[in-house]
């Protein structure tokens, strides 16, 4: 998912650098939208995280 939204970032920014604002507004929200899937996804994992003990 990670390399998903650095592929839509990349295409966003060389969008931004052809002067497609459209296209780079698109692809910047559907790399936003990744990312937000990261982080959720990132979250689940730190809420079920149990530390071991050590003894």
């Amino acid at each position: 998912m990670r390399k998903a939204y650095e592929r839509e970032f990349e295409e966003a920014t060389q969008a931004a650098r052809n002067g497609d604002m459209r296209a780079n507004a698109t692809l910047t929200e559907q790399a936003e939208a990744l990312l937000k899937e990261i982080e959720h996804f990132n979250r689940g994992l730190l809420r079920n995280f149990v530390p071991a003990c050590s003894s």
